[in-house]
């Protein structure tokens, strides 16, 4: 009969997980989950505040840093090209 588990696997310690993924874990995905929530309450608030659909708002917000990105020149292409 060909055993699939071991007799011993339930006693043997898995090793602990290592130092950059406890710092990830702990420290990273916790930040980027609360600046997530913050901008989310942020646009909630303007929605409420002008009365426009939340996607909206988030539309404008959106098209505001594009606008800004392209016009300062720091665009995700890395070059400063000009917007018209």
């Amino acid at each position: 009969m060909v055993r699939l588990v071991q007799d011993g696997y339930l006693l043997d310690k898995p090793s602990p997980p290592s130092q950059p993924k406890l710092f990830f874990d702990q420290r990273v995905i916790p930040a980027a989950i609360d600046a997530a929530g913050a901008v989310e309450a942020v646009l909630e608030r303007l929605a409420v505040r002008t009365r426009q659909r939340p996607v909206m708002v988030l539309g404008m917000a959106m098209g505001a840093g594009f606008l800004v990105s392209r016009l300062t020149g720091r665009h995700a292409s890395g070059s400063a090209r000009r917007l018209f």
